[in-house]
């Protein structure tokens, strides 16, 4: 059992540092990358702007995808409920293009 905690402590930890940037400041990404690779040899910089993208495309593609369904059904009721209201008032011509579950 003491050999299985062993390996665990051999693991490397990784160690974060969180910056937070002024919402003014326009911060040099790549300098900050490069010093940060000078001063610290295996050091990694992620600034989180790919992501962030990435998320920003998913979440405008669902709400686009959303009101694609809305319109869907909202044209769906409509015609039914066109053909429904045409066979209800006895139109000679519409009746027989209405749907057969339509029973107004």
């Amino acid at each position: 059992m003491a050999r299985k905690w062993a390996l665990l402590d051999e693991l490397p930890v990784p160690r974060l540092i969180v910056v937070k940037i002024a919402p003014d400041a326009t911060p040099d990404i790549a300098q900050l990358r490069r010093l940060l690779a000078e001063q610290v040899p295996g050091a990694t910089l992620d600034d989180h702007r790919g992501w962030i993208g990435r998320m920003r495309t998913m979440a405008g593609t669902a709400v686009a995808l959303g009101i694609c369904i809305l319109v869907l059904m909202f044209a769906g009721d409509n015609v039914v409920g066109h053909f429904c209201h045409a066979r209800r008032d006895g139109d000679e011509q519409a009746s027989h293009r209405g749907p057969a579950f339509c029973r107004c």
